[in-house]
């Protein structure tokens, strides 16, 4: 799916037949923009936030924050998924690991697109001579 009436479509239906959303496991794909240009458009869409994590537009009016790690995915001491690994499936290609559930509204595989290079969570090093 890549625009949020497909993901609403997806959610109500889900809810109706399983009476969760997050019961069933759907693949959607986020466009990158840049913070300064993100639209109120159909489309879903992510960019990056002031912290380094991503934002991830699945609903009209919200922004789900994600943090992310492109050593893999992290575990707290409880065993609870603190940061999402990411990884480059080709260029301007990469997805989320493990898949995003949140109960009550989605389960997804999330893949991202139009990720320029390089990538705006990569840690650049200037060496200044």
């Amino acid at each position: 799916m890549k625009t949020l009436s497909e993901v609403e479509r997806w959610c109500q239906t889900a809810a109706e037949r399983f009476g969760d959303p997050s019961l069933p496991v759907c693949q959607v794909f986020l466009r990158h923009v840049a913070h300064s240009l993100l639209t109120q458009a159909d489309d879903l869409v992510f960019t990056v936030g002031s912290a380094g994590d991503l934002l991830l537009r699945l609903e009209a009016d919200d922004y789900i924050p994600v943090g992310i790690s492109p050593a893999g995915p992290e575990v707290d001491a409880n065993s609870e998924l603190v940061a999402f690994g990411i990884e480059q499936i080709e260029s301007g290609l990469w997805v989320l690991q493990p898949s995003l559930n949140i109960p009550g509204l989605i389960h997804a595989f999330i893949t991202l697109y139009g990720v320029p290079e390089p990538a705006p969570w990569a840690k650049l090093i200037v060496l200044a001579s």
